[in-house]
């Protein structure tokens, strides 16, 4: 049986990222993709995609509109109008490998007899975090994952730690990402990124202290662990 896939992509003000993550997604080899974009405060770009007829074929397609709810609160907005059990949480800025949901969910399978846990995508950057992974609705509820009380610049990787300090949580060196980041010289530091790594004092409290994170193992011992 071939597990429904949905791909949460939420975006602002970057349209033109947006059009070349979902011209990517066409070349993708899994036979059932629910492709959900949130247009975060930006009713331009959702104009623009709600209609978007160059979505995979085999693919379910939806594109919201939600009005600056920020990364954490769009992204959960997102899951929560998804039909899919099994969820990739993504960026607007990565292209995927054609084999990489397919790998994905093989993994997990794989490894996970009870249903639980989260396989971490080589995305090119944040290795051995989950920063992007494939996971379940299961699992974030267990983990209460993008939950939007907590709204924090490392919301991305939240669900990689508490998983991985749980012991269910795999970083698969074949599902492959390719991050369009500045962090790797293949974007520039541009306005979209400078306010998406604005995040408030108390948030990254909040975080570190909901998660121990960076207290636990070094970035060395993560890769000596991979």
């Amino acid at each position: 049986m071939t597990e429904p896939i949905a791909i949460i992509i939420p975006t602002k003000d970057r349209l033109k990222n947006m059009k070349r993550c979902l011209a990517n997604l066409e070349q993708v080899n899994y036979p059932k993709i629910e492709i959900v974009v949130i247009c975060d405060g930006d009713e331009k770009a959702f104009k623009a995609l709600y209609g978007w007829v160059g979505v995979v074929t085999n693919a379910v397609y939806k594109c919201y509109l939600t009005n600056h709810q920020e990364l954490v609160k769009a992204t959960r907005y997102g899951i929560e109008h998804c039909e899919s059990e099994f969820i990739v949480y993504y960026n607007d800025d990565m292209m995927m490998d054609k084999d990489c949901l397919s790998i994905g969910i093989r993994e997990y399978k794989e490894r996970f007899n009870d249903g639980e846990g989260l396989i971490g995508f080589d995305d090119g950057i944040n290795k051995f975090i989950g920063a992007v992974g494939l996971t379940n609705k299961k699992t974030m509820k267990k983990f209460d994952a993008w939950n939007p009380i907590y709204i924090h610049f490392w919301a991305d990787t939240e669900l990689g730690v508490r998983t991985r300090n749980a012991g269910c949580f795999y970083w698969s060196h074949d599902a492959k990402i390719d991050h369009l980041h500045p962090l790797v010289n293949k974007a520039s530091w541009d306005r979209t990124y400078e306010n998406s790594h604005k995040h408030l004092p108390i948030d990254t409290i909040h975080f570190i202290a909901r998660n121990g994170v960076w207290t636990h193992r070094s970035r060395e011992q993560l890769e000596h662990e991979a």
